[in-house]
């Protein structure tokens, strides 16, 4: 199927990522069939003729409800969570209940294969707070995009490198260069630590630092010390 692959049909419950190189690399995409089964008559030209290799997965539609650094079963049954991740690669123990996302939190710890390796999820977070200079490993744009296509190749939904109030313009760089490379970065990753009226502002943020992209908002608080009083 090497290069012939033109149409496809992807049952409910799966997503696919194709890819234009061999072993995941090159240009790519993921194609979700969430409440139906989706069918692609024709394929984009960009992958018309030239898909190479594809990774399958199963799709869980989550909810909002989520727990933040803890994949501990019996919490995330009290919280009634749909997801949930911690500072590893996480694993497949709270299916079919909980995703339990694995967590690349820097480069290039744990590693894209071990998080790439992970069966109970499709997605992906990626380097927390690289733009924050009081986090144990910051790091460079230049540095985050130098894994970044070892990212790509696991198949799964990207979340982009996670935001930090005092480093915008770090994720901005970021977004800003995935695309002028025409990689692939399918989630806003944000946390917000913010007053709760900003929060009337999701899509500005989406559309300004993440072009358009869905948004995982994977940390947040109300009443944080430095503003509480909002």
């Amino acid at each position: 199927l090497n290069n012939q692959i033109r149409s496809f049909k992807l049952k409910r419950g799966y997503m696919v990522t194709f890819a234009i190189g061999t072993g995941g690399w090159g240009y790519s995409r993921c194609f979700i069939a969430d409440q139906e089964d989706l069918e692609f008559a024709t394929l984009p030209n960009i992958l018309d003729h030239r898909i190479s290799s594809y990774r399958l997965f199963k799709w869980h539609n989550a909810h909002k409800a989520g727990l933040a650094s803890n994949g501990d079963y019996t919490a995330n049954q009290a919280l009634n969570t749909s997801w949930c991740y911690d500072w590893a690669q996480g694993n497949a123990n709270n299916m079919p209940d909980t995703e339990w996302v694995p967590n690349h939190i820097y480069e290039d710890w744990p590693s894209s294969s071990t998080c790439g390796s992970v069966t109970g999820s499709c997605h992906m977070k990626t380097n927390n707070e690289p733009g924050n200079s009081a986090d144990d490993h910051p790091q460079d744009v230049a540095t985050v995009l130098g894994n970044w296509e070892n990212l790509m190749r696991t198949g799964m939904r990207l979340c982009s490198e996670s935001s930090h109030d005092g480093s915008m313009n770090h994720l901005k760089a970021f977004i800003d260069s995935i695309d002028a490379r025409g990689w692939r970065c399918d989630i806003l990753d944000l946390h917000c630590y913010w007053a709760s009226g900003t929060f009337n502002s999701l899509t500005w943020y989406s559309d300004n630092y993440g072009k358009g992209r869905p948004i995982w908002i994977s940390e947040w608080i109300w009443g944080a010390s430095w503003n509480k009083n909002g």
